[in-house]
């Protein structure tokens, strides 16, 4: 799309508008001009086999399908182009009795920032919109269910880059929000997943325990072990140091600072949140705080209820979870890899002595979290410090 488009964006934001957005419905016209066709020639088409074709369509091609139909679809008078969409989707819907149908539009992030100052805004005179707002509005039609995707897509791009209450305000609910997960949440299933690869589980339990929380790190290591002919405890201490060292390229933690430093789509969000008065929480420190509690306390797992801290499941350094009582976004922190990387890094660049203390009380945002903690410190360090043999 991209590629089609960035030619053309040489005119006014009002030409800029109407092409773009005559481009868009080709994209979406394609889609299901496809989607009618398979169901009129062939029946019926699984859930999963539409989903598959949308994200990847030369699977199932030598080409992508969608591309060469927008094409032709470009030579088409707009006015036939609304009036056939419509009526397309009218008579889907009735074939596959659903009200909605799922259209994915992949790579979403792509459109964000890479056509800065070309689209006109909807709302303020003043200001321009990305073209994620352009083709999110124009797929947004009666009976499509937009599905944006994408690495870098994150849920503030949702919220905040449509430029219109679609898919925001008060249309997002997180009764709404459907929270898929792999399934990788302890060592058994882990197991249940290594097995199948012929992995020795009952020699290892103690390397299993390490990929608790999600798949790519036990299908990474377990790539690593088929192409690598060693020791097995050796092969996972050389993987857990390069996931976890500061000094380390492949460093959980420090892919992670990089993205913060160079992440302009989320700096450009947060400088908006910032002009309309809302406060500036860092990532890093709050995922600090949350680690060294953590390590601290010897427990496996912190729920952080801060609402910006949805940031870190967008950067991939926790997991997503739903309050049943509440029914609030929330996130859970219990990776083992991904804490043990933070805690090398923070130990590596932080002067850890009563700082912890005052970084883990943080995290509740309790007065006497600091008194608790002290509880704790001072009599084990007591006791540390008479069981020295040094000491007389």
């Amino acid at each position: 799309m991209i590629d089609h488009i960035f030619p053309k964006l040489n005119n006014s934001l009002a030409q800029n508008d109407a092409y773009a957005i005559r481009f868009s419905k080709c994209l979406l016209f394609a889609r299901i001009y496809t989607l009618n066709y398979i169901l009129k020639t062939y029946g019926e088409i699984s859930p999963y086999n539409w989903v598959i074709l949308q994200l990847c369509p030369t699977f199932f091609f030598d080409y992508d399908i969608f591309e060469e139909i927008t094409s032709e679809f470009r030579k088409v008078p707009e006015q036939y182009l609304d009036e056939k969409l419509r009526k397309l989707i009218r008579n889907i819907s009735l074939l596959v009795n659903q009200k909605r149908l799922p259209v994915i539009l992949d790579e979403a992030q792509e459109l964000i920032d890479r056509f800065y100052n070309k689209f006109s805004s909807t709302t303020k005179e003043d200001e321009t919109r990305p073209l994620y707002s352009v083709v999110i509005r124009t797929f947004t039609l009666s009976g499509i269910c937009v599905i944006p995707s994408g690495t870098g897509l994150t849920m503030k791009s949702v919220l905040n880059l449509t430029g219109s209450h679609v898919m925001k305000g008060s249309t997002w609910k997180n009764e709404e929000l459907i929270i898929i997960k792999n399934g990788f949440d302890s060592v058994e299933k882990v197991r249940n997943f290594l097995s199948k690869f012929g992995f020795p589980c009952d020699d290892h339990r103690d390397i299993m325990q390490w990929f608790v929380g999600r798949v790519r790190f036990a299908t990474t290591f377990i790539e690593e072990w088929f192409n690598n002919n060693c020791d097995t405890n050796v092969l996972f201490r050389k993987f857990k140091e390069n996931y976890t060292s500061p000094d380390s390229d492949y460093s959980i933690m420090v892919k992670i600072v990089n993205r913060t430093k160079k992440d302009t789509i989320r700096q450009g969000i947060s400088e908006n949140l910032l002009k309309e008065g809302a406060s500036e929480v860092d990532i890093l420190s709050l995922l600090e705080r949350a680690v060294l509690k953590i390590w601290y306390n010897v427990i496996n797992l912190i729920v952080v209820k801060e609402g910006i801290a949805l940031e870190l499941f967008e950067y991939g350094v926790a997991l997503l979870y739903k309050d049943k009582l509440s029914n609030k976004l929330r996130i859970i922190i219990s990776e083992p890899l991904v804490i043990e990387s933070a805690l090398q890094y923070f130990k590596k660049y932080t002067d850890i002595s009563l700082y912890i203390l005052d970084q883990m009380a943080n995290v509740d945002y309790d007065p006497s979290s600091m008194g608790k903690l002290w509880e704790n410190l001072v009599p084990n360090a007591i006791m540390k410090l008479f069981q020295d043999e040094g000491v007389h």
